[in-house]
């Protein structure tokens, strides 16, 4: 800290993972970041209506091994094999080790701008960052023979994540019987993944998001070029009232030929933005609180309607009648590869209302009583029909729905 203007920041983690294998457990994370504090400049320091003014840089990397344990180990499973008619109990691997496996690095640089108006009744802040993630850490397939498992953890590829940050705050109404606080963020992200291993091919892709129904069905991808998690799905074809055609997709390639080939990728579960409201009022003795946030561009594939909306679905083995979703299409058999079940869940919720009084003077000064009743997830907007548009995933199975909460309370201070 030089003068209280220019200040440095400089670190370095030496950090190691007992779930990676020898010779890639320990590796050296640094960082570093400088500001400077415009408004102690001697050129801004009588500008009274500008109350702060800081440039930030920085740029640091860190690292991430969130697998299961033991994978860069040969695993160990007991288990019964049949030998003529007696069954013998025997430790085999189920697995093979990838001793290559090393950590999940990402680079971050950093910009912002720190700021304040009018003795910081308005506040605020404004970021951008740049973010490279190298050795993606993911769990791929693998061909068939070439292990005791069809999938292993591995080092894949590089992602790139970009983004701009706002958010403000400011004290709208101050007076003796009135104040209102108000404040919002809004951020704007990006992500791309810019290499795979195998990404010489263009058609190269690793598959993710399982759903259920079927076995080992997925409608996610990770590829070059497209965000991470995008849907890979087929393109369904309508009728002329914009009813879908069972079983008929379009043939993106022209081939005559409907095949996994004509699958397209299309969308991300990943909002492209995402903002925050939070508001403060108080009357008198009277408060009054909301917050609400909203995530745009977030698609979800229904799996709750792909799997519990065809006909064919109406009886059950036993021959008893089961029951089927009423909204959405009604299909005949399942067709869980349509792109019709991946949905726009962009929503506006509303995450707390509450309102509360407060006696700040009983029994001569010595007790201070607030009376407050709340509410959590009153409400939701958004034009998706399922329970809940908020699914990080995006492959939705939920079918409980998010409870709505109210409560009252007292706080005595004394």
């Amino acid at each position: 800290n030089y003068k209280d203007r220019y200040l440095l920041t400089v670190s370095a983690r030496y950090d190691g993972s007992s779930r990676l294998a020898p010779g890639h457990k320990w590796v050296l994370f640094p960082s570093a970041a400088l500001a400077w504090r415009v408004k102690e400049e001697s050129f801004l320091k009588d500008v009274d209506c500008l109350s702060n003014l800081k440039l930030r840089l920085g740029w640091g990397i860190t690292g991430n091994t969130a697998i299961d344990p033991y994978k860069t180990q040969g695993n160990l499973e007991y288990g019964r094999y049949s030998y003529g008619s007696n069954g013998v109990l025997a430790f085999y691997q189920k697995e093979m080790p990838n001793p290559n496996l090393s950590w999940e690095k990402t680079e971050q640089w950093n910009a912002g701008i720190d700021f304040g108006f009018l003795n910081n009744r308005i506040t605020g802040s404004l970021d951008y960052y740049y973010r490279e993630t190298n050795d993606l850490i993911s769990r791929i397939p693998v061909p068939a023979g070439s292990n005791l498992t069809n999938e292993i953890y591995t080092n894949v590829g590089r992602l790139r994540n970009e983004g701009i940050e706002f958010n403000i705050q400011a004290k709208v109404i101050d007076n003796k019987d009135f104040t209102w606080d108000l404040g919002m963020n809004v951020a704007w992200n990006s992500n791309k993944i810019t290499k795979l291993n195998k990404s010489e091919s263009a058609d190269y892709y690793i598959p993710v998001g399982g759903i259920g129904g079927g076995t080992g069905n997925t409608v996610q991808a990770h590829k070059v070029g497209y965000p991470a998690y995008s849907y890979l799905l087929y393109e369904q074809v309508y009728d002329a009232d914009g009813n879908p055609i069972e079983g008929l997709y379009a043939d993106r390639n022209g081939d005559g030929v409907i095949d996994e080939s004509d699958k397209y990728i299309h969308h991300s579960r990943d909002p492209k933005v995402v903002i925050g409201i939070n508001s403060t009022m108080n009357w008198k003795n009277f408060d009054f609180g909301i917050s609400l946030r909203a995530n745009l561009g977030n698609y979800v594939y229904d799996n709750v309607l792909s799997q519990n909306s065809i006909y064919s679905a109406m009886y059950n083995s036993a021959g008893f009648l089961s029951n089927i979703m009423r909204r959405g299409a009604k299909f005949e058999t399942q067709q869980y590869m349509s792109d019709y079940y991946l949905k726009n869940a962009g929503f506006l919720r509303c995450d707390n209302i509450s309102l509360g009084y407060t006696w700040k003077h009983l029994l001569d000064d010595a007790l201070r009583l607030r009376v407050y009743g709340a509410v959590q997830n009153p409400f939701v907007i958004t034009k998706y029909k399922g329970l809940d548009p908020e699914v990080f995933s995006g492959i939705d199975n939920n079918v409980y729905p998010r409870p709505t909460t109210y409560t009252l309370g007292v706080v005595l201070t004394y």
